[in-house]
């Protein structure tokens, strides 16, 4: 960014095109020096009663021993490009050139706008010279933009392309007739943003009444105050409250205390068949704390067993028996931590065990093929 300060004037005996070498301060004036690590604009001349060669230069000057200016972007000069100084006493000062006026009053200046047509975007600017990395202006456009991409051409110049703030080539209808929008070159392309305005301002606060929305938002629900679960029922956000039940074979689901949001979620239920005296062990994990139904299949029923059980993979393990109901025969064996083989326990009688690290033994002794659903409903502790 660019700095100025009051009443730097410096001698100098730079010869040729290169950085300038600062000599000492005029009397009267200030030293450039507490502008070191800035930029400005300077202006060197020869003989400043009646200047012969002369230049005014974008520099950064670096304070040392000698100081020292940079030789950046050519405002203007008396030959119209870069000067090569003769031998001999010469004048630097800094100084507001025409550049940082025309900048401000471009910025400033809402009526300027873009010619050119067919994305060809053309742009004439009070600043001479070509583009330089940085350059920024404020302006309309003339047309909205093309499909396929765009350029800008400045001042009779190269045309580069036209970017968004992120870098991505403009689109179809992304420049519209109307908006101010800030143009900046980043050295290869300009980079187009929209200018957030007043006007602006004022249309996002009318779009920001919570009352409207609200209301909006609760007509698009059948019963928001429902207990259940809020599920999508058609476009543009249309919901309303629905329950989830358990069904055989899927995840059993139960609503939980409903309108504070807390549904109670089980695990998948699962089918075995265990042969007589055969034993099968589920691995529950290491982890698991809950409620587990085991029921028998019948032919169009499905019935409950004498079992219920209670598991805790962590810490103890325990079985709880509810009455007997079904066919599985008379109680259960209730084991624990035992493997269960085929053959553990007594005859007649089917034989559960809770088994460390979350593994649940099933053993039959029926003398039949028993066909079972094992329904996980969770923690309930």
């Amino acid at each position: 960014m660019k700095t100025f300060a009051d009443m730097i004037k410096m001698t100098t005996t730079t010869e040729g095109t290169g950085a300038i070498t600062l000599g000492s301060t005029v009397p009267g004036f200030r030293n450039g020096d507490i502008l070191d690590g800035k930029t400005g604009t300077w202006m060197v001349e020869v003989n400043p009663a009646a200047p012969t060669d002369w230049e005014i230069f974008e520099g950064e000057l670096t304070a040392g021993d000698p100081s020292t200016i940079s030789r950046g972007k050519l405002i203007s000069s008396s030959t119209g490009s870069r000067v090569s100084f003769a031998p001999g006493d010469k004048i630097v000062k800094l100084i507001a050139s025409q550049d940082i006026y025309n900048t401000v009053a471009e910025t400033a200046d809402s009526n300027r706008a873009t010619g050119g047509s067919a994305g060809a975007y053309t742009f004439q600017s009070n600043r001479a010279g070509t583009p330089y990395e940085g350059l920024t202006f404020e302006a309309t456009v003339n047309h909205a933009s093309p499909e396929g991409g765009s350029t800008l051409e400045w001042n009779g110049g190269s045309a580069d392309d036209l970017l968004d703030e992120a870098g991505d080539a403009l689109g179809e209808n992304d420049l519209v007739v109307g908006p101010r929008y800030r143009w900046r070159f980043d050295g290869e392309a300009w980079r187009v943003g929209l200018v957030y305005t007043s006007a602006d301002k004022a249309a996002l606060a009318d779009k920001a009444d919570t009352s409207a929305v609200t209301a909006a938002l609760n007509d698009k629900m059948d019963d928001p105050d429902a207990n259940g679960f809020v599920s999508r029922t058609g476009a543009n956000g249309a919901s309303a409250a629905r329950t989830i039940q358990g069904v055989f074979g899927q995840t059993l689901a139960s609503n939980g205390d409903g309108v504070s949001g807390n549904p109670a979620i089980g695990l998948l239920a699962f089918s075995l068949s265990i042969a007589d005296d055969a034993a099968v062990e589920v691995d529950l994990g290491a982890n698991f704390v809950g409620d587990i139904d085991l029921i028998t299949r019948a032919a169009a029923t499905i019935r409950p067993t004498t079992y219920y059980a209670r598991l805790h993979s962590t810490g103890s393990r325990s079985i709880d028996v509810k009455s007997a109901v079904g066919g599985l025969g008379t109680a259960p064996t209730l084991l624990t931590d035992t493997e269960l083989t085929g053959t553990t326990g007594a005859d007649g009688l089917f034989t559960l065990s809770a088994r460390s690290l979350g593994r649940l033994g099933l053993q039959n002794r029926t003398d039949a093929l028993r066909t079972l659903v094992l329904i996980f409903r969770g923690a309930n502790i």
